[in-house]
């Protein structure tokens, strides 16, 4: 595994923010009918990473010492927003369609990664 440092963890958090905020924001509402889950239900989740990406961002920007605490929450974070996503998906189970599917399990799988790093990070005290 490589090893980053807690500030680039916040820089490599918010760039995943961005991108799938711009993603469930912008591309999955216009391919909705080939995901299954319903639009408001897009422009929710793209929201909270909205606020992902601008509160891994001021982290980034902002925080000079003692990240730890905060890389650890935005890694909870991480991890509760997984289980928000995967609630909505077995709410819209009926509605999802095989790509909506593989699209949030790979999602999933890649943020609940970068939660363990995350959380890695913190208990190494990574913080060059």
């Amino acid at each position: 595994m490589v090893n980053y440092t807690q500030k680039h963890l916040f820089l490599l958090d918010a760039i995943g923010a961005l991108v799938t905020a711009v993603l469930l924001g912008a591309v999955l509402p216009i391919l909705q009918p080939y995901v299954g889950m319903p639009i408001v239900a897009l422009y929710l989740l793209s929201a909270i990473a909205a606020a992902f990406f601008l509160s891994s961002g001021a982290c980034y920007l902002l925080i000079k010492s003692s990240r730890g605490p905060y890389l650890r929450m935005i890694a909870l974070a991480n991890i509760v927003y997984c289980f928000l996503t995967f609630s909505l998906v077995i709410y819209y189970w009926e509605l999802m369609t095989a790509f909506g599917l593989v699209y949030f399990s790979m999602e999933a799988l890649i943020i609940l990664y970068l939660a363990r790093i995350e959380l890695s990070g913190v208990n190494r005290k990574l913080d060059f």
